[in-house]
């Protein structure tokens, strides 16, 4: 048997995230495989100052998982994924955040997945993991949960993203499927990707079972990050269809979102009746279409995420 037509390489982008970086290294020495496959480890040190490498040196003296370490000093999720994709070994790449930890049999049930339905990806759950207990209006809200859904159903692109997936990585033998450099500093660069597979017919299924945790700190848990992240994810959602959009579609984009910051203005004041949770999950939609319009218009540009 060809080994390497059962490897897996987990790709690990991190920056300035060491102790998260070491729970996420301990979780993955543990992994379920039945013998149906191997697994290694590509991490990538976004910072300049290499700070994941006492971390991953440690590892690497005691693991017998492999371990590959590489440093892009460059700040970009972009360059930083691309470059993880370009090391692995396997024929398939799991990617997951510096800020996730995933249960034990996490690799074993994206595998079993992505073989049985014979797709290019598979998508597994994120839970949310506070540090502290979360406000009220979060929990009420549901606003760090993420749609789960059952084994085997295809997604659309707005339920995909890159925290917990296990790829083919022949898709990359076409070059023009790796992560888009001009999403580098601003993210979005995951939704991207999806929407050009999408556009290229791949499928992409869900594995309910193949759980990872994502830390969520204290600094998180605040009014403006919700709605900073509504902002520059408004934006990013606009700059992923640019390209190929004509007119129609974008005066479709524009009406639609003029008319939901309208309608969402005048509901507001009185959602705070029925809880402050009703009046943010709102409010965040209202900046997510505020944002989309302003890009669309050209009145405002985002070059990078600053939270």
């Amino acid at each position: 048997m060809n080994q390497k037509k059962n490897q897996i390489t987990v790709c690990i982008c991190t920056f300035k995230r060491p102790k998260l970086l070491s729970s996420l290294l301990e979780k993955l020495q543990h992994q379920d495989t039945d013998n149906l496959f191997t697994y290694s480890i590509v991490i990538v040190d976004n910072d300049a100052e290499k700070s994941a490498t006492n971390v991953v040196r440690g590892f690497k003296k005691n693991s017998s998982i492999n371990i590959d370490y590489f440093n892009v000093p460059e700040k970009s999720f972009s360059l930083a994924r691309n470059t993880a994709i370009k090391n692995a070994a396997g024929n398939y790449v799991a990617l997951i955040d510096d800020d996730e930890t995933p249960v034990s049999d996490w690799l074993i049930n994206h595998y079993r997945t992505i073989k049985k339905y014979d797709t290019v990806a598979v998508l597994g759950p994120v839970v949310p993991d506070f540090e502290i207990k979360p406000p009220k209006w979060i929990v009420k809200g549901k606003l760090s949960n993420r749609k789960r859904f059952p084994t085997g159903t295809y997604l659309d692109i707005i339920n995909t993203r890159t925290g917990n997936v296990l790829l083919k990585k022949d898709i990359f033998d076409d070059e023009s499927n790796y992560f888009d450099l001009s999403f580098g500093n601003l993210g979005g660069e995951d939704v991207d990707f999806f929407n050009r597979l999408k556009n290229k017919n791949y499928k992409f299924v869900w594995c309910d079972e193949a759980i990872a945790y994502e830390f969520v700190p204290r600094e998180r848990l605040s009014r403006s990050y919700f709605l900073k992240r509504a902002y520059v994810r408004g934006y990013v959602s606009y700059h992923v269809q640019k390209k190929e959009m004509t007119t129609f579609k974008k005066m479709k984009i524009l009406i639609k979102s003029v008319t939901a910051i309208l309608i969402y203005s005048l509901l507001l004041p009185g959602l705070l009746i029925f809880g402050f949770h009703h009046f943010m999950k709102y409010l965040i939609k209202l900046i997510d279409h505020l944002s989309r319009t302003l890009a669309l218009l050209e009145i405002t540009k985002i070059k990078k995420r600053n939270f």
